[in-house]
């Protein structure tokens, strides 16, 4: 964000393509498991992406 608190070329990019996501639950993420996506924002202009694994998925037992 620049120092006038306006979102520069790149944020506000980022803000039209994934402000819609927010709240929503994307199906998908991981191949071994029935995960879904989440998008919640960080702080203006940068969000985040987080794949909610299955408890019992291999992919995420391997990450612990």
């Amino acid at each position: 964000m620049s120092g006038d608190g306006k979102l520069s070329e790149a944020q506000a990019a980022i803000a039209s393509a994934f402000g819609p996501l927010e709240g929503a639950r994307l199906e998908g993420g991981c191949g071994e498991c029935n995960a879904y996506q989440t998008v919640e924002p960080f702080e203006a202009g940068v969000w985040t992406m987080t794949v909610h694994h299955d408890d019992w998925c291999p992919v995420l037992k391997a990450r612990s």
